[in-house]
């Protein structure tokens, strides 16, 4: 099933698709099993997140979630926190004046019958994936998911990626 959402920072579309596997299970938390980025010379990307949850408790309804603790203001308004990375003189620096664009709302997905449990992938389309005026030629981003129960995923990071 694929679900578009166009968040109010940074307009950017996330593709949610998703499985539910009655013969599998998984802890109730979040977790990314895979991630990574594919860049484009022109400074836009997509980020490829792979993920299960056991619980099926990922994303949030756009319009019923939007008070409280899921208000989309507040801390929890965010549920794909993304960071962004360059290697300067062979060291991972965080840029974190762009963390804030970084962060954005996935819309609640749901499985069919009894097992709850999701395994899927979100595509995220970046207008800026990459800083062009940058020295630094290798980046990657790092990822954690946050379920409605508010379960964090680990943070994952892709693999390092030179700069078209």
């Amino acid at each position: 099933m694929n679900r578009f959402i166009a968040p109010a920072l940074y307009s950017v579309l996330i593709s949610l698709s998703f499985a539910c596997k009655k013969s599998e299970s998984f802890p109730p938390q979040p977790i990314i099993t895979q991630v990574s980025i594919s860049l484009n010379t022109d400074v836009t990307g997509t980020l490829f997140i792979e993920f299960t949850d056991g619980d099926g408790d990922l994303g949030l309804n756009m319009t019923n979630d939007t008070l409280g603790d899921f208000h989309p203001d507040s801390i929890n308004g965010k549920n794909l926190l993304l960071g962004y990375f360059e290697r300067e003189n062979g060291v991972w620096v965080r840029n974190l004046t762009v963390e804030e664009s970084f962060k954005f709302r996935i819309e609640r997905l749901e499985s069919r019958g009894k097992n709850k449990a999701l395994q899927g992938s979100i595509a995220v389309d970046l207008p800026i994936a990459y800083f062009a005026s940058s020295p630094n030629d290798t980046i990657r981003y790092s990822a954690i998911l946050i379920d409605r129960s508010l379960n964090e995923s680990a943070e994952v990071f892709t693999p390092a990626v030179l700069k078209p």
